[in-house]
């Protein structure tokens, strides 16, 4: 488990992409828990291998967790939803707004030299 939260977690996207006068958005949870940037439903292609929103499976095809429909639901309602209700608000505030809203998705990569 810990070397999938390793390579999969986007560490510090937080504090890398503070930027004054920039709204951002920052996942409360890690995506192993609930991965807020794929599909809802089965037309996420990373389902098929465990890794749609919730995940079941790590990056090598490792069991995270056993498939629980009540558990992914809880997930999909309180995490992914939430989400993704916050995210249209903001994108909506800032289209009435300003007539356009920019949309930067932030990564960061594992780097274990730099995490130890």
């Amino acid at each position: 488990m810990e070397e999938n939260i390793n390579l999969l977690t986007d560490w510090v996207t937080d504090k890398i992409f503070d930027v004054d006068g920039i709204e951002k958005i920052v996942s409360s949870h890690c995506r192993l828990f609930c991965d807020v940037e794929r599909f809802e439903d089965e037309s996420e292609p990373m389902v098929n291998v465990g890794r749609g929103f919730f995940y079941t499976n790590g990056y090598d095809g490792s069991e995270l967790r056993k498939p629980n429909e009540d558990l992914k639901e809880l997930v999909r309602r309180d995490f992914y939803l939430k989400h993704h209700e916050l995210f249209y608000d903001k994108v909506k505030k800032r289209l009435d707004k300003y007539g356009v809203c920019h949309i930067v998705d932030c990564h960061s990569l594992y780097q274990q030299e730099i995490i130890r």
